[in-house]
């Protein structure tokens, strides 16, 4: 037990980010209202405890803990439940969350950039791959635009820095778009959560497209944005990048992601 190969924390709200409020003063009394399950293990007391901080700070309903060793063995799996009651006001709970259990299920979400991560590097390890962290993404798949960003005509240029995104800058989330600064004339929203407006810039320039759209939809729709920095110079938390990862993945390997 003392490497830890795996450590995953799956909760039902998102992750905080800079637009989750800070919890009222006196919540915090709120951590002895945690319901916990599972078996304990006490040398990670100090850590459950961070846990519950956790969960009171940013008003988190449900979560699940798991530990597994480099011999996947599975060593902890804990559920934990926070309501305060259901008190809580000013943009957190006011209601009673559902109890948690170790078996719980929940929505994977950006957990799956671990695996897309982990298996970028498996597979660049691979000599029968022909994959490198240096390659470009545009060496294994299409960037082609689809659609411009009013969504009104078909483009058929792309920034021509787009070229110049690597493997590895798509991996720590510095291929240059912008789906986080609002404030930037480039910003795009994250094309992972646009599927009606995608859908609707079809439309626009007069193709038809249904949900649920596909990768390359969201691909020829990024596409058509411009890069609001130089790839590999700015750190912007996007998903389209391990989405195009994803889609390197199938073309080096011949397999499907889930595969």
């Amino acid at each position: 037990m003392n490497r830890w190969l795996c450590f995953l924390w799956c909760l039902a709200a998102c992750a905080p980010s800079d637009k989750t409020p800070p919890v009222d003063e006196g919540i915090e009394d709120c951590i002895d209202d945690i319901q916990s399950v599972g078996d304990t293990i006490p040398a990670l007391a100090e850590f459950e405890a961070v846990v519950h901080e956790y969960m009171v700070e940013y008003a988190i309903p449900n979560g699940n803990v798991a530990f597994m060793t480099g011999d996947d063995e599975l060593v902890l799996n804990r559920s934990y439940t926070y309501s305060c009651g259901g008190e809580i006001t000013d943009g957190h709970r006011t209601d009673e969350p559902e109890p948690t259990t170790p078996a719980s299920r929940f929505r994977i979400g950006s957990i799956s950039k671990l695996l897309t991560a982990t298996a970028a590097h498996v597979l660049v390890q691979d000599e029968t791959i022909d994959l490198a962290l240096t390659d470009a993404l545009v060496d294994h798949i299409d960037i082609v635009p689809s659609v411009d960003i009013d969504g009104d005509t078909v483009v058929e240029t792309r920034d021509d820095r787009v070229v110049d995104i690597t493997v590895l800058n798509a991996l720590q989330h510095r291929t240059g778009w912008n789906c986080r600064d609002e404030t930037d004339i480039h910003y795009m929203e994250d094309p992972s959560a646009a599927d009606f407006r995608i859908v609707d810039a079809h439309a626009s320039a007069g193709t038809e497209i249904s949900l649920p759209i596909e990768i390359d939809h969201l691909i020829g729709y990024t596409a058509g944005y411009p890069l609001a920095h130089p790839p590999g110079t700015k750190k912007n938390y996007c998903s389209i990048g391990y989405i195009m990862l994803g889609e390197i993945f199938e073309s080096a390997t011949g397999q499907s992601y889930a595969e």
